[in-house]
């Protein structure tokens, strides 16, 4: 999997300036971020189920999922309530009810502050795991990302335990992002955490990991073709083929600040998915 992070946030206007090299070169794209109570689409923020529509118009098979939080996102008092507020069934259902999207994406942060702590909550955490079991049961596919050293953090551990124990992920997401943060040594560091599961938290969440082969190692926008390419070959020779990329903006967006990818490079990004795939790697 080569999926990028495409965040639209900066420039709203400009959200259907799809760039082409995203749709050639990946087969993922995360549509970020929902962040509050809008989930029903036709009604969402910033109109992301305009660009699910789109994209699966330019690129029929392209896999795409709405992203729930994000750093700023998981603060939001609207968002929280929403999930706290409905039941599971309801929300599942909503997410069912998605025409443009495969699945559901949870970028939930507990250490944002604001109302993203109550997701380290047991209580919350176990509702996620029940929301996700049901939106897997109705057809559709539901990944996270986490941070790497989330083990034995209390609040994290609990979050991400119990949507390991649901069963119902496919994939996880490391949110570290070389070369802008660390190495992708450093990120291969980090697996064995996650393989292991939580050294802290509740009994049941406890030394339940997932396998490497579902793990998606972080590349950063700013990477040259021939530094993400390298990264992309380190996650595969440690069995991890997968990798997620913060982040990608529309074209001719009005701010394009942040680690966000080069559009007019992204084509040749294409590499780097081959690289995850085994091919040999020019660099």
């Amino acid at each position: 999997m080569l999926g990028y992070y495409y965040f639209i946030d900066d420039c709203p206007d400009a959200r259907l300036n799809i760039p082409d090299g995203m749709l050639s070169s990946g087969n993922t794209v995360f549509l970020s971020f929902i962040a509050d109570s809008n989930w029903e689409e036709g009604s969402f923020t910033n109109h992301l189920d305009e660009v699910a529509q789109k994209i699966k118009e330019l690129k029929p098979d392209m896999y795409v999922a709405y992203s729930i939080g994000g750093q700023v996102g998981s603060m939001s008092t609207d968002l929280f309530n929403y999930l706290s507020s409905n039941s599971a069934e309801s929300i599942a259902n909503t997410v069912l009810s998605w025409k443009y999207a495969d699945g559901i994406d949870w970028d939930l942060e507990p250490p944002s502050g604001g109302a993203a702590g109550g997701y380290g909550k047991q209580a919350m955490a176990q509702k996620l795991g029940q929301i996700s079991k049901l939106v897997q049961a109705g057809g559709k596919h539901v990944t996270m990302a986490g941070f790497g050293a989330w083990a034995y953090s209390d609040t994290m551990a609990t979050l991400n335990g119990e949507l390991i124990i649901s069963n119902a992920l496919e994939k996880y997401g490391l949110m570290v992002y070389p070369p802008s943060q660390l190495t992708a040594d450093d990120v291969v560091n980090y697996m064995p955490y996650w393989e292991q599961g939580a050294q802290t938290g509740p009994a049941e969440v406890r030394n339940k990991g997932v396998d490497r082969a579902t793990l998606a190692g972080g590349i950063s926008g700013k990477a040259s073709v021939s530094e993400a390419t390298s990264i992309a070959a380190t996650y595969q020779a440690a069995g991890a083929p997968n990798a997620i990329v913060w982040m990608v903006k529309p074209d001719q967006c009005s701010d394009m600040g942040g680690w966000t990818a080069d559009n007019s490079q992204l084509a040749q990004w294409s590499g780097v998915l081959d690289a995850l795939r085994g091919g040999s790697v020019v660099v």
